[in-house]
């Protein structure tokens, strides 16, 4: 019947997770493929065994998976956010973004749109890349990452006096940042202004 078909699922995983839980990785794999011999679009074993494919770097089996994931379940920002990641990882900014995109729409929280600002300046989107690392700044105002990617977003899009200002925020958050220091200098000495720190 599907109640004892669904038990032996929900025990299945149980295992699974106990045992990934426990770094007992092949034992959480043996657990999750046999989940998938019974429900082969189960979402949690598809996207962890993505997931651990993922760390393998295995970008193929982990893409193949995460697309299962995603089918299954097209609302998940989890597994579209794990998509992205193995195709930046793969190189794949291009078929990264949407995953991206669609994960920021379902939940922006700043690390997803960082995710996504990422895959916009890897394809060299500097606009769009700026707008993103601008909403991870309104989330995050102490973010000092967001704050360089923002202006090396807005130096590549040709806005140098936004960029400085982002370089200045940053360097105000973290003194010594080195990128923010070393774009900041770069900017001002091609724009021959001198500058003291």
């Amino acid at each position: 019947s599907d109640t004892t078909a669904q038990d032996k699922i929900d025990a299945l995983l149980d295992q699974a997770f106990d045992a990934y839980e426990q770094g007992r990785t092949a034992q959480a794999v043996a657990a999750f493929e046999a989940v998938l011999a019974l429900d082969p679009q189960d979402f949690d074993a598809l996207n962890t065994l993505g997931v651990l494919a993922l760390q393998k770097r295995d970008w193929p089996a982990a893409i193949a998976l995460l697309e299962r994931a995603v089918a299954s379940d097209p609302e998940a920002g989890m597994a579209r956010t794990n998509l992205g990641l193995t195709y930046m990882e793969a190189g794949q900014p291009g078929q990264a973004l949407p995953h991206f995109d669609k994960a920021a729409a379902l939940e922006p929280s700043a690390d997803t749109l960082a995710r996504k600002a990422a895959a916009q300046q890897a394809l060299q989107q500097w606009a769009a890349a700026a707008d993103s690392f601008a909403r991870v700044v309104a989330l995050q105002p102490q973010n000092v990452e967001a704050h360089v990617g923002r202006g090396t977003a807005l130096l590549h899009d040709h806005r140098p006096a936004e960029a400085l200002a982002c370089y200045d925020q940053a360097l105000a958050l973290q003194p010594r940042h080195v990128a923010a220091l070393d774009r900041k200098s770069t900017r001002l000495n091609s724009s021959h202004i001198t500058i003291s720190y």
